[in-house]
């Protein structure tokens, strides 16, 4: 056991020194500002995560709408005459979409009784 703690010490510095550097390139960028205002915690990924996904073009983004559709939580409505069919959206950015599911989960902290951090 002792042997494979020490093989997990370099693991877990450079996991640290990786998270250190993602935190000091996210500060740099214009939208750090509103972006510290989000309830994620001390120190998370989410944030940096979901800007990495959007990319830096803001003028892209003009609504709340297009990061609901491009993190694929707006549900695909088929119509055919009368009937409507109301699906899942399947075809997505994956990684987006677990970013946004994270960060909603942790506006939800709160109103679960637990201390926001």
């Amino acid at each position: 056991m002792l042997t494979q703690v020490a093989a997990l010490i370099p693991v877990v510095e450079a996991v640290a020194a990786y998270r250190e550097a993602v935190e000091d390139v996210f500060a740099a960028m214009p939208a750090v500002g509103w972006a510290r205002t989000l309830p994620v915690g001390e120190r998370e990924i989410i944030v940096p995560t979901i800007w990495a996904r959007l990319g830096d073009a803001p003028e892209r983004w003009t609504s709340f709408r297009h990061l609901k559709a491009q993190a694929g939580s707006v549900p695909v409505t088929k119509r055919s005459g009368r009937q409507q069919v109301i699906t899942f959206r399947f075809a997505c950015d994956k990684q987006l979409r677990y970013a946004v599911d994270q960060l909603a989960f942790q506006y939800l902290r709160p109103w679960c009784g637990r201390a926001a951090e």
